[in-house]
């Protein structure tokens, strides 16, 4: 019986002097060529790392199907782009903005405005006029982490920085934020994977 052939997601040649591979956090195979690699030289490389990249291939796709089981506010795994921007706007920025405001209310802290943000590289921000952006991804997220995303950036209206007063003004209102951190960290993939708006 004949293997299919590994298919990769994209093919970069540039004037580098060897052959890699890379398997994303979307799962996606890309190949790194140097720039005179012919095609039945780059499926003969495919075929000698194919147990390679099925085990880094499952492996990936594990952790993504493990990410989006986790209990969160919204439930958004397998929806139509315009079912997901109906279930942001109705569901996600209203639940988003009453909680910053019980938050920033007992933490006795004032903001300027809350808006979803389409960023996939950071899940919120506090600007100097104290706006706050939430990545529409929390919606991914569990209850928890949410809570502590929504009290880290209101603790950025009175520290601009990651200072150790800024901590501790985080640890007093959300005690196991390292926890959270973790989570996040753990979970970046959906940064970078979901499909948005």
């Amino acid at each position: 019986m004949h293997q299919t052939p590994i298919q990769p997601t994209k093919i970069i040649k540039t004037r580098r002097r060897t052959l890699a591979l890379e398997i994303n956090s979307g799962a996606e195979l890309i190949i790194r060529a140097p720039l005179h690699v012919t095609d039945n030289q780059i499926n003969h490389f495919l075929s000698q790392k194919a147990a390679w990249i099925q085990k880094h291939t499952k492996r990936v796709k594990d952790r993504m199907e493990k990410s989006q089981s986790s209990a969160s506010y919204l439930q958004i795994k397998n929806i139509t782009a315009a079912k997901l921007n109906n279930k942001l706007k109705t569901e996600l920025l209203p639940l988003i903005t009453q909680k910053v405001a019980s938050h920033a209310l007992t933490m006795d802290l004032k903001y300027k405005s809350v808006k979803l943000s389409k960023a996939k590289t950071k899940w919120g921000s506090c600007s100097a006029k104290n706006n706050l952006l939430f990545s529409w991804t929390l919606g991914y997220a569990p209850k928890t982490v949410l809570d502590y995303v929504i009290i880290h950036e209101l603790a950025h209206i009175p520290h601009k920085n990651h200072s150790k007063k800024f901590w501790e003004l985080v640890q007093r209102f959300c005690p196991d934020y390292k926890n959270q951190r973790k989570w996040l960290r753990e979970h970046a993939v959906l940064l970078e994977t979901a499909k948005p708006l």
